[in-house]
């Protein structure tokens, strides 16, 4: 994560935060990983759902939870 700090006045500052990507996408897999252990897909074990479906068909959801 990238943190920028620029001095506005003496008591005043303004912080910029810019995340990686390498820490999005850990957290994008991590929390498709977590979804994929508990939706039920035909043809697929609960849990055995490959992170490509799950990352297709679950893409709003996992950008809504990573964002928090």
């Amino acid at each position: 994560m990238n943190l920028e700090v620029k001095k506005i006045d003496t008591a005043n500052a303004r912080l910029s935060a810019k995340p990686s990507i390498e820490n999005l996408e850990k957290r994008y897999d991590k929390i498709a990983q977590k979804i994929a252990q508990k939706v039920k897909i035909d043809g697929f074990r609960r849990g055995k759902v490959p992170l490509s479906l799950v990352k297709t068909r679950y893409q709003a959801q996992i950008e809504q939870d990573a964002q928090e």
